[in-house]
């Protein structure tokens, strides 16, 4: 390197003497292994270079070589295998006895260092150590760093793609694109701030909420939104349901103009009613002589008006003062065992809330429940006719038609809207209750409105007018209930 080249390098780096490893070029010492102090020193040493003056012309090549050389170093002393084997050829020559005296070179006259350039670091030289098993046998000179500007003169700049740092031909070429080095460099010091990853992740959970709720407003809440929407259209008035005949293939629709065909659903009539289904008419009817149809065909005797009765010796051990929150206390449990279809225990309740208060002021209120199980527990009765060869009927509810797919013990499957619903028996809504349940009763019939308001005020689906409506129709037809309306009232005030 000649003397003018030398002294425009030593201005730039601010030194006396050339560097004679990467150690001395980056300004560290040997056992330094911190890799951010030797990133800072390579740093620092490339600000100054930045701030260099007369890099025209020749210098310019130079000056980039010098840069492509710390960065070189820079990558040779951060990554621990490729300084491993660095180290080792320091130490051979080392151990050879050669020495690293620095070339003192005085600072030319016509440049002069830069007066808030930091100090140098102190440059220690490297321990000794083993030579490892896998490094060249041959003794080698020292890997020191040539920087000839006229070889880089010379070639064709614009040709070289990658800049390299060369040594004798038994050191291993180090090779390192300007780029990739810079790349790195940024990859080990981003760190991201706490409050950017707090961000992050408060999206993700955001955008994890939003795409639930996306899927539920797409295809959860439809479906149920669906499924509800058909059982509000089962949920009608019983006139838009009832069954006036059902007469071989044909079932007509009261208040409708269509007429379903069930030989459509039941071509070989496998499925229809058997004939002793048919209720006979009923010549007149009273509060004492309600009947319901059975399957050998006859009358059951039903008597709206009488209940069983206690025996004479409960009677007798009656209290002639009955607490009345006791007794709307038995009521609203007798109300809820209603509503949740349990006839059963609701009769159990009744005749011994009856038998409690048999002599008191409650007895007539507790008469008029008792009426009311009895009326919905006859309701049921005709339901469980009414069932009885159902499967492959249409049922018309107001604009939709069901069909009854499946009719199984405590299981019944319909089709409606082009899918299938299951429910048990006491999951079925009220409308569709009622609608097959009519299958069992005489339309014409004085007692089919009793029976229809008693089921409908224990469902709470009608309205206590309503009920009260179809109690006046069932008197306009002869039924005699006295004061069995203000079992309406007596239910409101539960």
């Amino acid at each position: 390197m000649n003397s003018e080249s030398s002294d425009v390098i030593l201005a730039w780096l601010g030194r006396r003497s050339l560097p004679r490893n990467y150690y001395e070029l980056l300004s560290v010492r040997q056992d330094e292994t911190a890799p951010e102090v030797i990133d800072a020193a390579a740093d620092e040493l490339l600000k100054r270079l930045q701030r260099a003056p007369d890099r025209d012309g020749a210098q310019q090549r130079r000056w980039k070589h010098l840069i492509a050389q710390i960065e070189v170093a820079r990558s040779c002393l951060m990554d621990p295998e490729q300084r491993r084997r660095y180290d080792a050829r320091l130490h051979r020559l080392r151990s050879n006895g050669n020495k690293l005296e620095p070339e003192r070179t005085p600072l030319p006259a016509s440049h002069s260092v830069d007066a808030n350039a930091d100090p140098m670091a102190p440059v220690n030289l490297p321990r000794p150590s083993r030579s490892t098993a896998g490094d060249d046998g041959n003794e080698s000179q020292a890997p020191a760093i040539k920087i000839d500007s006229e070889k880089l003169d010379g070639r064709n700049r614009s040709n070289a793609k990658l800049p390299r740092v060369k040594s004798d031909a038994s050191v291993v070429t180090s090779t390192l694109p300007l780029r990739t080095a810079r790349r790195q460099r940024g990859l080990r010091a981003s760190a991201w701030p706490p409050g950017l990853i707090y961000g992050a992740i408060g999206l993700c959970f955001a955008l994890t909420l939003g795409g639930f709720y996306g899927v539920m407003r797409m295809y959860i809440l439809p479906r149920q939104a669906e499924r509800d929407a058909i059982e509000s259209q089962l949920v009608h008035s019983s006139s838009d349901l009832a069954v006036d005949v059902v007469d071989g293939d044909e079932a007509t629709i009261s208040g409708l103009s269509t007429t379903v065909d069930n030989s459509r659903l039941d071509p070989f009539g496998q499925n229809a009613p058997p004939a002793d289904l048919a209720v006979p008419a009923v010549a007149e009817v009273s509060d004492t002589d309600l009947t319901l149809p059975t399957d050998d065909g006859g009358d059951s005797t039903a008597m709206l008006a009488q209940m069983p009765t206690a025996d004479d010796a409960e009677i007798a051990q009656r209290p002639a003062v009955v607490d009345e929150q006791v007794v709307d206390e038995k009521l609203r449990t007798i109300q809820q065992l209603l509503k949740q279809r349990q006839l059963s225990a609701a009769e159990q309740e009744i005749r011994s809330l009856k038998a409690m208060t048999a002599e008191s002021a409650s007895a007539d209120r507790v008469a008029r429940f008792e009426l009311l199980v009895d009326y919905v527990s006859q309701f049921w009765d005709g339901y469980a006719i009414g069932r009885k060869g159902v499967t492959g009927i249409e049922l018309t509810v107001g604009r939709s038609v069901a069909i009854v797919v499946e009719a199984a013990p405590n299981r019944t499957v319909i089709r409606a809207a082009g899918r299938n619903l299951t429910y048990r028996d006491d999951e079925l809504p009220p409308r569709l209750v009622l609608a097959i349940a009519e299958r069992g009763f005489k339309r014409d019939a004085p007692s089919t409105p009793v029976f229809e308001a008693a089921y409908l005020l224990v469902e709470e689906v009608l309205t206590p007018d309503g009920v009260r409506d179809r109690l006046e129709e069932a008197a306009t037809r002869g039924a005699e209930l006295d004061d069995f309306a203000k079992v309406v009232d007596d239910w409101k005030r539960l």
